[in-house]
């Protein structure tokens, strides 16, 4: 199954600060092995619509994920 979400356009309608260009995304997705990255992109996309079934904010995900990474 092809995955049809387009992160650029995503990031262009989310309005993406200006301290990650598209350079840099494209770095990070560049050095990233596309397996690992789509599998990410997969299992966050279950996890979010479940944890939004459940009545979590979308924010409150994020901030979630950002505690993950920030303590990685």
């Amino acid at each position: 199954m092809e995955d049809n979400f387009n992160q650029h356009e995503w990031f262009r309608k989310q309005r993406l600060s200006e301290a990650v260009s598209m350079d840099a995304l494209d770095r990070i997705e560049g050095l990233a092995n596309i397996r690992d990255l789509k599998l990410m992109k997969d299992s966050l996309r279950i996890l979010t619509a479940e944890w939004m079934q459940e009545g979590f904010e979308k924010e409150d995900i994020k901030d979630y994920i950002s505690y993950l990474i920030d303590n990685i």
